[in-house]
This record gives C-alpha cells, sequence and structure tokens, in this order.
C-alpha cells in the first residue's frame, strides 16, 4: 500500500496515531476523509511521505526521495 495520506489533529498539528503508535496512512482520500469525520474533531487530511506533493516539516520544501 501506497503511503499517499495521512490525519493530523489539526492544520500542521500532530499525526494521529494508532494505539500502538504507528501513524495511520491511507491510499485513498475518501477512506481518510471518512476516517477524519468519524473522529469528530478538527483533524485535517494532510499528504503522506509517498505523494508527490508531499513537503517536509522541517523545510518546508517537497520532499524527494533519493
Amino acid at each position: 500500500m501506497k503511503k499517499l495520506f495521512m490525519i493530523r489533529e489539526r492544520k500542521k498539528g500532530p499525526i494521529v496515531r494508532a494505539q500502538d503508535g504507528d501513524i495511520i496512512y491511507f491510499d485513498n482520500k475518501m477512506e481518510a476523509k471518512l476516517f477524519r469525520d468519524r473522529l469528530g474533531n478538527p483533524a485535517v487530511v494532510s499528504f503522506a511521505p509517498d505523494h508527490k506533493l508531499y513537503e517536509t516539516e522541517s523545510r518546508g520544501q517537497r520532499y524527494k526521495p533519493e
């Protein structure tokens, strides 16, 4: 599964994690939105590392895997 989308608690906020501490990734944006809606808080869908528009948080630049 490609890691295209993930959920954050708010814009630029902490990433939502599973009970075991792993980041929850989605390869489908609609699935990510359905999960976000079930959380019932101001969570947002963000790009994840495998997405072509993913930006590194530290630099604000697009991530380019080597």
